[in-house]
């Protein structure tokens, strides 16, 4: 499925449709799929940590496609960047933050856990640097260590969630 992002015959990557393949497969596919294989069988809270999860995933997609945009643009790549232009990119990096942070809650209010899953608002911190950075970064090269730094945020994220999960 990777393959269709930056090719084949309607390449996504190339089209503004990379962020919701994105989403779709590293979010909801891989989270639902993965607790299936698991449980054999599909639960609602799994859709809903798909959509965390997800979120986070476009945001380094997020980052190296707002890195990229004067690049994509003289070469032709239509990503969210070229076609609505940085802001947008900047937009969406903060929504799809808002997003991860408006599961846990979901969970304690409307699915029932306890408490502890509330444990991914302990990075809450490092996610407000992070969108800062995002916004207010000009220096397109020191975009590459947001790249790592974001990915790490997703695992971070991921890593509490999943103790406030199991905990429950």
């Amino acid at each position: 499925m990777v393959y269709f992002i930056p090719a084949g015959p309607f390449p996504l990557g190339y089209n503004g449709l990379g962020d919701v393949f994105v989403f779709i497969f590293f979010g909801i596919v891989a989270v639902m799929t993965t607790f299936y294989v698991n449980t054999l069988e599909w639960s609602e809270s799994s859709f809903w940590a798909s959509l965390a999860i997800g979120g986070l995933c476009v945001n380094i997609l997020v980052v190296n496609n707002l890195r990229d945009v004067e690049q994509d643009r003289k070469s032709g790549k239509r990503t969210i960047g070229v076609l609505f232009g940085e802001m947008a990119l900047k937009v969406e990096y903060l929504l799809m933050v808002l997003l991860a942070f408006a599961v846990p809650p979901h969970f304690y209010v409307q699915l029932n856990f306890n408490y502890w899953i509330l444990l991914p608002t302990l990075s809450f911190p490092v996610a407000i640097f992070l969108v800062y950075k995002i916004w207010t970064e000009t220096d397109k090269k020191n975009l590459n260590p947001m790249l790592e730094r974001t990915a790490q945020y997703m695992v971070l994220f991921g890593v509490l969630f999943s103790m406030g999960i199991i905990l429950n």
